[in-house]
């Protein structure tokens, strides 16, 4: 009997303790940081952040950190008696979950995400802006509730950088095109470009660089290899700029220009984040 309940006792404190390692965690740390619309600097007064019923201030910067149990996915920051609701995917480990924007009013964003390739557009793809994130409907239409505004710093609103992605498409960075109308700010279509073929897509690049010498570089072939795979392949302009938008991992970057040739240059991205500059010159 005694061992049954030593036992028992055991499994019990095994559950209070979260299993005892290995599994998700009870409690995570959550941060993030709110910046108001108004001067793209931390918001005065401080903005109050509540996720699973814990409040916490922001700091001087914006700055915000919170323990809460694991597997939240929302939370609300009160600001000068406004409210702004976000959303995020569930957290079941310590993250930072990024920029949030208030502002003295709140608008409605709404547009459509089409492929580059065939303007088709594109169901399931996630939207965000200011912090607030959906995904779109079946037509690839996309509707944003509650992003900050302020009508006296129009431009603020129209910096702001967006980020629309779908898995097999490569994400892309938008900003606001058209200010709001009555609360509503319908922006033009976003397009993505599919992951597959050599054709680079548009801005965000984390590899770019220069064709030189100058008198060589405008028209150049430039060709980011993956072992013996061309994965990517343009052609410079008279900039003799080229940049690329790759996961991360070993390249090397090859140009050509009629008779004119560049040796493979090993280029390393660690992360998508990173940035490489790598020039190549032409002989």
């Amino acid at each position: 009997m005694k061992l049954l309940i030593l036992l028992v006792s055991l499994c019990l404190l095994l559950v209070g303790c979260g299993g005892g390692g290995g599994g998700t965690p009870a409690t995570i740390f959550l941060s993030g940081t709110v910046l108001s619309i108004s001067n793209n600097g931390a918001p005065v007064p401080a903005a109050q952040v509540t996720i699973a019923g814990t409040t916490v201030a922001t700091e001087s910067d914006g700055f915000f950190g919170i323990e809460v149990p694991a597997g939240q996915t929302a939370m609300s920051v009160a600001w000068n008696s406004m409210t702004f609701d976000f959303t995020f995917p569930a957290a079941a480990e310590d993250r930072d979950l990024g920029l949030f924007f208030v502002g003295p009013q709140k608008v409605t964003v709404n547009g459509v995400v089409r492929n580059q390739n065939d303007n088709s557009p594109i169901a399931g793809a996630e939207v965000k802006l200011g912090g607030i994130r959906t995904t779109t409907d079946g037509s690839g239409n996309y509707v944003l509730v509650g992003v900050a505004y302020d009508p006296a710093q129009p431009a603020n609103f129209q910096a702001m950088e967006g980020r629309a992605g779908k898995s097999g498409f490569f994400p892309r960075i938008f900003t606001p095109d058209a200010l709001p109308v009555s609360g509503i700010a319908s922006l033009g279509d976003v397009l993505l470009l599919p992951d597959s073929g050599v054709a680079p897509p548009g801005t965000p690049f984390n590899i770019e660089g220069l064709v030189n010498p100058s008198g060589s570089g405008v028209g150049a072939t430039v060709q980011l290899k993956l072992g013996s795979t061309v994965v990517r392949q343009m052609t410079t302009g008279s900039d003799r700029r080229f940049g690329f938008w790759v996961a991360p991992g070993s390249y090397t970057v090859t140009a050509t220009n009629g008779t004119l040739t560049s040796g493979p240059v090993p280029v390393v991205l660690n992360s998508p984040g990173d940035t490489v500059q790598q020039n190549v010159t032409l002989n």
